[in-house]
């Protein structure tokens, strides 16, 4: 027993002092024999496909083992790194190749422009080729993870956020390998920092902590401006930077970016589409986010002195008046915005809507001065409204006038006009205070059984419409139709739960 024991541990001890006499000679090997061996497996690698992996990670242990650490020569290091690069590259480990070629070039030149020829036909790239070929294949699976994901935004977001994190993880490596990005002699920078700013930008979409979402809206900001810089000059990009500040409510740079993007030029319908809505951020960030008014009173005034003939703006000014509480001027805007437009239907029921609206507030601001509802001399209250309600009276008929005679859309037609009648209905209710109530009701009767006729057709077309239904029960109620009044105000809390 105690004999075979012996026997085992001296044939244990043997194979050990073998293992490391075999090591012993695996460091000592010549720079010649490794390259050789080397060369031998990518032959090997390129017979038996199935079993290249493991062929390969024998060249890589040979070097690693042997020249790496131990040649002496520039130009022996400068093929060993070679070599490496080249194994590391075939095993599609892209960041090691690189790094290897990189350290290949440091003991010389050999290799730049010109590869390696092996026996049996196999040839490896020059140090030039595989950097290319590296960063050219970074860049279709940096494309391709992005893709992916991104179509996987509506079905699976766990898989959608690994890939487009893979995607930026790619699109870095490629950065690192080249801050140009320039492949096959073409600059795919643009596509790469757009790449990277759009998964950035999804993956903030979907982050649901504070802290990520912040930390991917300002990666994503970083990248935009790179972008831009790329880019001078594009509309879609500083929109992009512009949308990125408002959303994290930075109203000094969303501003700024909102300039950046008025000095791009408009050459299409969507990019002076796109300039319009930032005008309109401009002057909502100055009046309601940083309560400046004025400033956003100039806006409009710098817009209409540069395009004075736009009637959006006037209308627009007009209802920032109303917000300022200074009725004389927005009404000075909206009758321009008439004159600007005498047969257009949309700008007549604008104007005729605002005008109404605003002769609604000024007569209960005269009705309170004169001492309120109760005490008010409403004969006295009717002649100072009297120039009021001429122009209001006529911005209405205009308008209906307008509308049966435009081609939009017919349930929104019918529901203007029947809406405009029930103004109508009210405005005449006003003139004739004086009459008893039965009689005021026969003057005001024509006007609201017109205002039936349009919005019962308005919710035929629609059976859904709310306002319709309100404003049918207002009708119904002035025209003491009890029965169809209260159907319509079922209706109407029906469609409100």
């Amino acid at each position: 027993m105690m004999e075979r024991r012996a026997k085992k541990i001296l044939m244990l001890v043997m194979g050990l002092v073998f293992l490391l006499s075999e090591y012993s000679i695996a460091q000592t090997k010549p720079h010649s024999a490794v390259i050789g061996g080397v060369k031998q497996r990518f032959k090997n690698a390129a017979n038996d496909p199935g079993d290249a992996d493991r062929i390969y990670q024998e060249s890589i242990d040979l070097l690693l083992q042997n020249n790496i650490e131990h040649d002496k020569k520039d130009k022996d290091k400068e093929e060993s790194w070679y070599f490496l690069g080249a194994v590391y590259f075939f095993k599609n480990e892209y960041d090691k190749a690189y790094e290897a070629m990189q350290n290949s070039l440091k003991y010389g030149k050999r290799f730049l422009e010109k590869g390696e020829k092996i026996a049996g036909g196999l040839v490896l790239f020059s140090i030039k080729e595989t950097i290319n070929d590296i960063k050219l294949k970074t860049f279709k699976r940096a494309e391709k993870a992005q893709n992916d994901g991104m179509a996987m935004a509506t079905t699976d977001v766990d898989s959608m956020k690994a890939l487009l994190t893979k995607a930026i993880e790619l699109y870095s490596a490629l950065l690192s390998y080249d801050e140009t990005a320039t492949i096959n002699q073409q600059s795919v920078i643009s596509s790469v920092l757009l790449g990277m700013s759009n998964a950035n930008a999804k993956l903030m979409e979907v982050s649901v902590d504070p802290a990520e979402k912040e930390r991917y809206r300002k990666e994503t900001v970083s990248l935009y401006e790179k972008l831009y810089a790329q880019n001078r000059g594009n509309l879609s990009i500083s929109y992009n930077v512009f949308q990125m500040h408002r959303t994290a409510s930075d109203w000094a740079k969303a501003l700024q970016w909102i300039d950046t993007c008025m000095a791009s030029p408009a050459t299409d319908s969507s990019a002076k589409q796109i300039k319009i809505y930032l005008i309109q951020q401009k002057i909502i960030i100055y009046k309601d986010q940083l309560g400046q008014p004025d400033k956003a009173l100039t806006v409009y005034n710098d817009l209409i002195k540069n395009d004075p003939t736009n009637p959006d703006w006037h209308f627009n000014l007009a209802g920032l008046y109303y917000e300022l509480k200074q009725p004389d001027k927005a009404l000075e805007e909206l009758r321009t915005v008439k004159r600007m437009n005498p047969a257009d239907a949309e700008a007549s029921f604008q104007v005729a809507n605002q005008v109404f609206g605003a002769y609604l507030r000024h007569r209960g601001d005269v009705i309170d001065s004169n001492g309120g509802v109760f005490k008010a001399d409403m004969k006295k209250v009717t002649a100072l409204l009297q120039p009021d309600i001429d122009e209001c009276v006529t911005f209405i008929k205009d308008a209906i006038e307008s509308l049966d005679k435009s081609s939009q859309n017919e349930e929104m037609k019918t529901y203007r006009i029947g809406i405009l009648y029930n103004a109508m209905a009210e405005v005449e209710g006003h003139i004739n205070w004086a009459l008893e109530n039965r009689d005021r009701v026969k003057v005001q009767k024509p006007f609201f059984e017109k205002a039936v006729q349009y919005l019962k057709k308005t919710t035929e077309l629609n059976p859904d419409h709310k306002d319709a239904w309100r404003n049918l029960f207002i009708a119904y109620t002035n025209l003491q139709m009890v029965k169809e009044r209260d159907a319509a105000m079922k209706k109407f809390e029906a469609l409100n739960k």
